[in-house]
């Protein structure tokens, strides 16, 4: 926390050397995946860390960097089993108060529903309302999109041809 607010980023402890000449030190948060292999899962756990840190505190500027930092991995680097382990600790521990953060999931989680309705360990978990309303609004908006795109598609088809224009 002292990091972010002194710097306005944070980073995770590097732990692969705990006994080693870097014990204890943070490691800038973009070259640590330059030098060891973080698992995504980890990661995002790290970011629902300082997310529940920033919600905890009212550092609502951690939250938002939080946020975006999730948003960020799980855009280039989908897994449905990443996802669902993120949402498993969310909805066990229920570690960040912030509902932006739920949002966030619940709009994620409507973008990859079908990955993500094969997964049957989503039936166990409590999600937080807001996980939910969030997919359901995000869903009910895409499908009225779709149905604004077939009317206008069938209107075009609907559309009589002009005498200039050729059938064939």
């Amino acid at each position: 926390m002292l990091e972010f607010l002194y710097c306005g980023d944070y980073s995770m402890a590097q732990n692969t050397n705990p006994t080693g000449e870097n014990a204890g030190q943070a490691m800038d948060f973009d070259k640590l995946f330059d030098n060891i292999a973080v698992p995504a899962r980890q990661r995002l756990c790290c970011h629902l860390n300082a997310n529940a840190i920033g919600d905890y505190y009212d550092i609502q500027p951690l939250c938002k960097l939080a946020r975006s930092q999730v948003k960020r991995e799980l855009e280039e680097n989908w897994s449905p089993d990443d996802f669902l382990h993120l949402l498993t600790e969310i909805s066990t521990t229920r570690k960040t108060g912030d509902i932006e953060f739920y949002r966030l999931l619940g709009k994620i989680a409507a973008e990859h529903l079908a990955d993500l309705s094969r997964l049957r360990e989503l039936d166990d978990l409590d999600m937080p309302a807001a996980v939910s309303m969030s997919c359901i609004l995000s869903t009910i908006e895409r499908v009225r999109s779709l149905e604004e795109k077939v009317t206008s598609l069938e209107a075009q088809v609907e559309k009589p041809l002009e005498p200039w224009e050729d059938v064939y």
